[in-house]
Protein backbone atom coordinates (compact mmCIF):
# COMPACT_ATOMS: atom_id res chain seq x y z
CA UNK A 1 0.00 0.00 0.00
CA UNK A 2 2.51 2.60 1.08
CA UNK A 3 6.05 2.78 -0.18
CA UNK A 4 7.29 2.78 3.41
CA UNK A 5 5.53 0.20 5.60
CA UNK A 6 6.19 2.28 8.71
CA UNK A 7 4.14 5.13 7.22
CA UNK A 8 0.94 3.10 7.23
CA UNK A 9 1.16 2.58 10.98
CA UNK A 10 1.67 6.31 11.39
CA UNK A 11 -1.53 7.39 9.67
CA UNK A 12 -4.55 7.97 11.84
CA UNK A 13 -7.55 5.67 11.65
CA UNK A 14 -9.71 8.55 10.41
CA UNK A 15 -7.46 9.08 7.38
CA UNK A 16 -7.51 5.39 6.55
CA UNK A 17 -11.32 5.36 6.90
CA UNK A 18 -11.60 8.28 4.48
CA UNK A 19 -9.30 6.52 2.02
CA UNK A 20 -11.29 3.28 2.21
CA UNK A 21 -14.63 5.08 1.87
CA UNK A 22 -13.39 6.76 -1.33
CA UNK A 23 -12.00 3.39 -2.54
CA UNK A 24 -8.43 4.66 -2.51
CA UNK A 25 -6.15 1.74 -1.73
CA UNK A 26 -2.92 2.74 -3.49
CA UNK A 27 -1.45 5.20 -1.00
CA UNK A 28 2.21 5.96 -1.58
CA UNK A 29 4.62 8.00 0.46
CA UNK A 30 7.02 10.48 -1.20
CA UNK A 31 9.69 12.76 0.13
CA UNK A 32 8.84 16.45 -0.15
CA UNK A 33 12.50 17.12 -0.91
CA UNK A 34 12.22 15.49 -4.35
CA UNK A 35 9.39 17.81 -5.45
CA UNK A 36 10.48 21.07 -7.01
CA UNK A 37 7.47 21.57 -9.30
CA UNK A 38 4.10 20.27 -8.09
CA UNK A 39 2.55 20.39 -11.57
CA UNK A 40 5.21 18.11 -13.01
CA UNK A 41 5.12 15.84 -9.98
CA UNK A 42 1.36 15.28 -10.08
CA UNK A 43 1.36 14.92 -13.86
CA UNK A 44 3.97 12.20 -13.43
CA UNK A 45 2.27 10.15 -10.70
CA UNK A 46 -1.42 10.69 -11.51
CA UNK A 47 -3.10 9.08 -14.50
CA UNK A 48 -5.23 11.22 -16.80
CA UNK A 49 -8.49 9.47 -15.86
CA UNK A 50 -8.22 10.03 -12.11
CA UNK A 51 -11.51 10.65 -10.30
CA UNK A 52 -10.43 11.07 -6.66
CA UNK A 53 -7.13 12.26 -5.19
CA UNK A 54 -6.22 12.03 -1.52
CA UNK A 55 -3.21 14.02 -0.32
CA UNK A 56 -1.96 13.63 3.24
CA UNK A 57 0.49 16.19 4.58
CA UNK A 58 2.21 16.55 7.93
CA UNK A 59 0.45 19.01 10.18
CA UNK A 60 3.57 21.20 10.20
CA UNK A 61 3.08 21.86 6.46
CA UNK A 62 -0.51 23.08 6.61
CA UNK A 63 0.38 26.10 4.46
CA UNK A 64 1.33 23.72 1.61
CA UNK A 65 -2.19 22.28 1.39
CA UNK A 66 -3.69 25.22 -0.53
CA UNK A 67 -0.80 25.25 -2.99
CA UNK A 68 -1.19 21.55 -3.71
CA UNK A 69 -4.97 21.77 -3.99
CA UNK A 70 -4.75 24.70 -6.43
CA UNK A 71 -2.22 22.84 -8.61
CA UNK A 72 -4.39 19.72 -8.66
CA UNK A 73 -7.49 21.72 -9.57
CA UNK A 74 -5.58 23.29 -12.43
CA UNK A 75 -4.18 20.07 -13.93
CA UNK A 76 -7.03 17.63 -13.11
CA UNK A 77 -10.19 19.73 -13.38
CA UNK A 78 -12.71 16.89 -13.13
CA UNK A 79 -11.43 15.10 -10.04
CA UNK A 80 -12.36 15.31 -6.39
CA UNK A 81 -9.46 16.46 -4.21
CA UNK A 82 -9.14 15.79 -0.49
CA UNK A 83 -6.25 17.21 1.52
CA UNK A 84 -5.85 15.86 5.05
CA UNK A 85 -3.23 16.51 7.70
CA UNK A 86 -1.56 14.01 9.98
CA UNK A 87 0.38 14.75 13.12
CA UNK A 88 2.03 11.33 12.89
CA UNK A 89 3.50 11.78 9.40
CA UNK A 90 7.14 12.86 9.21
CA UNK A 91 7.51 16.53 8.33
CA UNK A 92 9.39 15.85 5.08
CA UNK A 93 6.84 13.31 3.70
CA UNK A 94 3.69 13.50 1.58
CA UNK A 95 1.27 10.63 1.01
CA UNK A 96 -0.73 10.53 -2.21
CA UNK A 97 -3.44 8.11 -3.22
CA UNK A 98 -5.91 8.15 -6.07
CA UNK A 99 -8.78 6.31 -7.67
CA UNK A 100 -9.22 6.16 -11.41
CA UNK A 101 -12.42 6.10 -13.40
CA UNK A 102 -13.20 2.58 -14.52
CA UNK A 103 -14.85 2.71 -17.91
CA UNK A 104 -17.02 -0.31 -18.56
CA UNK A 105 -18.50 -0.39 -22.01
CA UNK A 106 -20.57 -2.95 -23.82
CA UNK A 107 -19.48 -3.59 -27.39
CA UNK A 108 -22.81 -4.50 -28.97
CA UNK A 109 -21.53 -4.36 -32.56
CA UNK A 110 -19.13 -7.28 -32.08
CA UNK A 111 -21.20 -9.64 -29.97
CA UNK A 112 -24.37 -8.38 -28.32
CA UNK A 113 -25.31 -11.83 -27.02
CA UNK A 114 -22.26 -12.22 -24.79
CA UNK A 115 -22.13 -8.62 -23.52
CA UNK A 116 -18.35 -8.47 -23.49
CA UNK A 117 -17.28 -6.07 -20.78
CA UNK A 118 -14.08 -4.10 -21.20
CA UNK A 119 -12.45 -2.89 -18.03
CA UNK A 120 -9.05 -1.53 -17.14
CA UNK A 121 -8.87 -3.94 -14.20
CA UNK A 122 -8.89 -6.91 -16.54
CA UNK A 123 -5.77 -5.94 -18.43
CA UNK A 124 -2.70 -7.95 -17.38
CA UNK A 125 0.38 -6.07 -16.28
CA UNK A 126 3.31 -6.86 -18.55
CA UNK A 127 2.23 -10.36 -19.53
CA UNK A 128 -0.58 -12.07 -21.32
CA UNK A 129 -1.73 -14.02 -18.25
CA UNK A 130 -4.55 -12.54 -16.24
CA UNK A 131 -3.64 -12.35 -12.55
CA UNK A 132 -6.83 -14.07 -11.37
CA UNK A 133 -6.51 -16.83 -13.95
CA UNK A 134 -2.82 -17.50 -13.43
CA UNK A 135 -3.41 -20.35 -10.99
CA UNK A 136 -5.61 -22.10 -13.56
CA UNK A 137 -3.00 -21.75 -16.30
CA UNK A 138 -5.42 -19.83 -18.54
CA UNK A 139 -3.80 -17.31 -20.85
CA UNK A 140 -5.19 -15.14 -23.58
Amino acid sequence: MLANSADIRNLEDFIMTVARSREIFNLKSYSLRIISDYTKFFNLILPKDVSDVLVILPISNDDLGNTIKNELIRIRTDCSIIVLYSNRLQKDRIVVGFRTVVNKTVDSEIDSNKNNMISKHLEPLGSKTHLNLYSLGITF
